[in-house]
């Protein structure tokens, strides 16, 4: 974690209320604060760090960044403490000029990764092939790819980091730039463009300009672009803004069978035994350019290419089962959803199983706005044109649209509906099936319906 030194912070904030020797790193929540942490008191319709600072004394923070509006109510423990009270106008903005300080201080590459789909994923590729290959590799912590989870990963980042990679989500226009602009990424990478919170965008155009708000904090550098997605010209024109070498990315030759994804990279033949979906082999595709564009050798792209594997439980992960002397898979895609990465999904379980009887457990998507309908209807069109067998669809209306566009395409195809989604699992039996994709947004807790069906025998790969 990043030492920061009462200079540092009197630079930024003024003088404190005591004197110390350095806050080692930065947290927010009083629960899982260190010692030695700065502690940030931040406010939210239903949270207000000051009440709790209390407890993050009891943890040995080493100070105390609060609002002036608090300075009254905190005084009688600011007396009775030996630890600094810094008191600010704006504590996430405090929390934001911390993160501020600490990338400045950054001597290596930095590398951001934004998109609609597939973020997530490839900053776990990035991260784990960059580690196989060079020490001192930091990346965002889960998904904290917002206004105050990306502060909060650079300022436990040490000064001293070889690689930094950085992952930056949205909801609305306007807030990667800030992001962008805190992270000042020295090359970045647009995983893809999809409909994604349609209840702020009016069409696809809008999210691609949201989404290459990435630009807004670089300088120079190569911005990556998948090929595939809308709003090239989009990119060609933000990336001429603002310096940047615009690349159009996509995998070459990919296929995908039951020993992992296989694509071409530069000449050479790369085989990923750790993921069974073809969309990765693009996301893999795009993780080498990135690394490439940091400095990283043939040889390292190599290593890294064989080395990535998932950094997160739910997003396509693969478990196993032998039963009656064959092989049944289930894909636990249950972190997250929207329509291009279900229908992905979907095709990616029969790319891999040609033959099989597949089973897709399907929940509802969140943050369509008015394009719900529509992409749930596409969901059950995209299982029966794919030859699932059976549809397992969990919710109420949205469950409707995707049982009945199903059986509308395939209608020798059977469907069971349910409400909530340990109801989908009273009649069913893993062993009428090759393959099983459980998928659905978070709020669907589809993860509930893969868990159980692990707990019949199936097992995953661990990654060390």
């Amino acid at each position: 974690m990043r030492d920061f030194t009462q200079a540092e912070l009197e630079s930024l904030f003024g003088p404190a209320s005591h004197a110390y020797r350095a806050a080692i790193g930065v947290s927010t929540d009083s629960r899982t604060a260190l010692p030695g942490n700065l502690f940030v008191c931040l406010q939210g319709d239903a949270f207000d760090g000051h009440n709790f600072v209390a407890q993050a004394l009891e943890k040995g923070v080493s100070a105390i960044i609060a609002s002036e509006q608090k300075r009254i109510a905190l005084q009688p423990v600011c007396d009775q403490s030996s630890v600094p009270f810094y008191f600010v106008s704006d504590t996430l903005r405090a929390l934001q000029h911390l993160a501020e300080m600490a990338r400045s201080s950054l001597k290596c590459k930095v590398l951001a990764v934004a998109g609609s789909n597939g973020k997530t994923s490839t900053k776990d590729m990035l991260f784990t092939g960059a580690s196989a290959v060079r020490q001192n590799v930091h990346a965002t912590a889960g998904n904290l790819n917002n206004h105050i989870g990306l502060p909060l990963t650079l300022t436990n980042i040490p000064s001293s980091a070889g690689l930094v990679i950085l992952e930056l989500g949205m909801n609305h226009k306007g807030e990667l730039a800030e992001l962008s602009k805190i992270a000042r990424p020295d090359h970045a990478i647009v995983t893809s463009i999809a409909e994604e919170h349609a209840e702020f965008f009016e069409n696809i155009e809008e999210i691609a300009e949201a989404e290459l708000e990435v630009a807004a904090g670089m300088n120079g550098g190569i911005l990556l672009y998948h090929a595939q997605s809308a709003g090239q010209e989009v990119a060609r024109r933000i990336a001429e803004s603002h310096g940047l070498s615009l690349k159009i990315f996509s995998a070459e030759s990919p296929s995908v069978d039951a020993s992992g994804i296989h694509f071409t990279f530069r000449g050479n033949r790369l085989t990923n035994s750790n993921y069974l979906n073809l969309v990765m082999a693009e996301n893999l595709t795009g993780a080498l350019e990135l690394l490439a564009a940091a400095g990283f050798t043939g040889e390292e792209l190599t290593a890294a290419a064989v080395a990535a594997h998932p950094g997160a439980a739910r997003r396509f992960e693969v478990f196993r089962r032998v039963s009656g002397g064959r092989e049944i898979l289930l894909i636990d895609d249950s972190y997250n959803a929207n329509q291009a990465s279900f229908e992905a999904g979907i095709s990616s379980l029969r790319a891999v199983l040609p033959h099989g009887r597949l089973a897709l457990f399907a929940g509802e998507m969140a943050e369509l706005g008015h394009k719900s309908d529509e992409a749930h209807a596409q969901v059950g069109i995209a299982a029966a044109r794919a030859g699932y067998t059976m549809l397992f669809a969990c919710g109420r209306r949205e469950a409707g649209l995707m049982a009945s566009a199903y059986m509308k395409h395939k209608p020798d195809g059977k469907v069971v509906r349910g409400e909530k989604p340990a109801e989908l699992l009273l009649a069913f039996s893993a062993d009428d099936y090759d393959g099983i994709l459980v998928k659905g947004s978070r709020r669907a807790r589809m993860d509930i319906v893969s868990d159980e069906i692990k707990r019949t025998g199936f097992m995953g790969r661990s990654y060390v």
